[in-house]
């Protein structure tokens, strides 16, 4: 082998390994930058059949809502506020307060992406080992429920202080590909028998990829 050749190939096998490691940094940045909540204003919405159609193509999610419903951006622009034409804000609540409503419905969801084993994994992982003990143990304070063939946590809260705020509220989480989708409704008005039943008509018709 001659000396020319002998300098090459320790060359190209460096400059490969900088191109792998190059590759793979570029590849975890890339993640890293996907990483987070989608902004309200990034979903897009449709009329169809009667009804509006909320979606976001990037994480897949795509929801029905009553064309009468009015669609508001929540707090920071985190998260969207499905609210029933005859919805009334709770008299104790404020302007950067959950929906909690004195009359009507209210449906809140959010999505963001996480990266699993990672400083990203807030709760995608927790989530799910919460979900696979739940399904094996029978004392567990969550509920594991179906969402569009994806397993989630069904979570039920009840204010201590029954006197003002009389009712609950749910939280969904579905964790789904390292996208952890949030659905919430608080049931404190007159009309919470209602709301559930128009909670459980969304969870229905919700598609996720």
């Amino acid at each position: 082998m001659s000396k020319k050749i002998k300098i090459i190939i320790p060359l190209v096998i460096v400059l490969f390994f900088f191109l792998a490691g190059g590759i793979f940094y570029w590849w975890q940045w890339r993640k890293e930058t996907e990483v987070g909540f989608i902004w309200a204003n990034k979903f897009t919405e449709r009329n169809l059949d009667g009804e509006k159609i909320i979606e976001d193509k990037k994480s897949g999610l795509s929801v029905r809502i009553p064309k009468e419903w009015k669609k508001i951006e929540g707090v920071g622009g985190l998260s969207i506020i499905f609210l029933s034409p005859d919805f009334e804000l709770h008299p104790k609540m404020g302007p950067y307060s959950p929906p909690v409503p004195q009359r009507g419905c209210s449906i809140e969801m959010s999505v963001k992406k996480e990266i699993p084993f990672s400083d990203y994994d807030i709760e995608y992982s927790y989530l799910q080992k919460e979900i696979d003990r739940c399904l094996k143990s029978t004392e567990c304070e969550d509920e594991v429920i179906e969402v569009n063939g994806h397993k989630g946590s069904k979570h039920i809260f009840y204010p201590e202080d029954q006197s003002t705020f009389t009712g609950n509220s749910i939280s969904i989480k579905v964790p789904s590909n390292d996208w952890v989708y949030t659905f919430n409704t608080y049931l404190f008005s007159q009309d919470r028998e209602k709301c559930t039943q128009e909670f459980d008509k969304f969870l229905e018709n919700i598609l996720l990829k």
